[in-house]
């Protein structure tokens, strides 16, 4: 059935959330490394379709100070985790010394156990029905906003409503919801192109990560597509960003190590972050602006899954 671009996103919205309550079962049975990562990886899919949704309204003052806020604080605590997380692996991988891999691993371990309690707090099941009730009536205020102004254009268009043609006006309909998304799309690529001309230090690379992974989610969850430059361009930048922040803290924080050491860490580490940095350097005059691959079941073009 042909779906005009508001149902559409609220389906797929509402598909975000029943995503987060399924990961939450697991997350209550299991504390563990992967139950939180997958939760914050539904977190991060509900954040790249509400920028969508944004853009189209579906956000009141109400949404912003009540649900939003409380999503904002559940995200950021496993954010904090995944940090720690990230730490411990990262620091082993590129071969840092035993000794700060060790202290990681110590840190992480305390943290770790204060934030899954400051997440506990939170009653998930309580904010995801609470977000589905929210989807649910703000689609029907939208609705009646949108078809007003459909009948409008329809009107003004000179265009017939009659029975003869309501195959041609779910062809249109589908067509426009596509249009819509193509709008979308092309507006995205524009911010992402400015952001990338602009970007020189890590702060503005972080900006341009954030960038390309909206795009690449964009791509996937409205037109159910990708590109593998997106995914290898997130890569890269995501492995800048961690190796940042991984500088930073052997720089800042105190993890009971001779300095000398931790110098010769912190050396290795940015060393490592500006090989990252190059790659994308080299990558970035690949991003596919233009890449419109059709909505699904309008077009049949070639996969580019990876």
């Amino acid at each position: 059935m042909a779906q005009d671009w508001l149902s559409m996103e609220y389906q797929i919205a509402q598909e975000a959330v029943s995503e987060l309550e399924g990961v939450l079962v697991f997350l209550k049975q299991e504390e563990g490394k992967e139950s939180v990562h997958d939760m914050r990886v539904m977190f991060r899919r509900w954040y790249s379709i509400w920028g969508v949704m944004r853009r189209d309204g579906w956000e009141t003052e109400k949404y912003k100070k009540g649900l939003g806020r409380d999503i904002r604080l559940a995200y950021k605590i496993l954010g904090k985790i995944r940090e720690f997380d990230v730490m411990c692996s990262l620091s082993k991988k590129i071969g840092l010394c035993d000794d700060v891999v060790n202290a990681f691993r110590r840190k992480r371990d305390s943290v770790r156990e204060k934030l899954v309690k400051q997440l506990s707090k939170i009653d998930l099941s309580k904010l995801f029905k609470r977000l589905r009730r929210y989807l649910t009536e703000r689609e029907q205020i939208l609705d009646i906003k949108f078809k007003a102004r459909s009948r409008f254009l329809r009107i003004v268009g000179g265009k017939s409503g009659g029975k003869s043609k309501a195959k041609n006006r779910k062809a249109r309909k589908m067509v426009e919801t596509e249009e819509h998304f193509n709008i979308v799309l092309a507006e995205h690529e524009r911010r992402t192109a400015d952001l990338v001309s602009r970007a020189h230090t890590v702060e503005e690379l972080h900006d341009v990560r954030l960038s390309v992974k909206a795009w690449r989610y964009l791509l996937v969850e409205f037109f159910d597509n990708t590109h593998p430059v997106l995914v290898k361009a997130q890569q890269y930048l995501g492995k800048v960003n961690d190796l940042d922040h991984l500088a930073i803290f052997l720089e800042t924080k105190k993890l009971g190590l001779e300095p000398h050491l931790v110098k010769k860490q912190i050396s290795i580490t940015l060393k490592k972050r500006d090989e990252m940095r190059n790659k994308f350097d080299q990558l970035k005059r690949s991003l596919p602006y233009g890449f419109r691959p059709g909505l699904p079941g309008l077009q049949k073009p070639a996969s580019n899954h990876a």
